[in-house]
């Protein structure tokens, strides 16, 4: 079991209003990092991968069309 000495111990305490709005900034900060350097490259990814699957399908739909005609 550990054992802390009471002088170690600091009590939680609310932050100040300016402190809060700094906490939020810094939040939304990383929330944009973590899109900018996660989530956007599958975004990407799957924007390519559906204009990918849309050209094989027009292509295969006027192939077929021009088959059967």
């Amino acid at each position: 079991m550990l054992n802390l000495k009471e002088s170690n111990f600091v009590s939680p305490q609310r932050p100040s209003p300016e402190e809060l709005q700094e906490l939020q900034r810094e939040a939304l900060s990383s929330e944009r990092r973590m899109y900018r350097e996660v989530a956007r490259p599958y975004i990407e990814g799957a924007l390519i991968a559906g204009g990918a699957l849309l050209a094989t399908g027009t292509a295969a739909y006027f192939t077929i069309k021009e088959f059967f005609s």
